[in-house]
């Protein structure tokens, strides 16, 4: 039966890892658009904080 959970709990893991990676991902993607946007986005960007 353990087994069965020890599978279960790594299957739950990797999957926590690809979205956490995927979230990662999407962070960068938002900091290089914001990096861009920089300027641009400074005013609002106050707001968020």
């Amino acid at each position: 039966m353990w087994i069965f959970y020890f599978f279960l709990n790594t299957k739950i893991y990797s999957w926590q890892l690809f979205m956490l990676s995927r979230l990662t991902h999407d962070v960068d993607q938002v900091k290089i658009e914001v990096l861009q946007k920089g300027i641009i986005m400074r005013g609002h960007f106050c707001h968020f904080f």
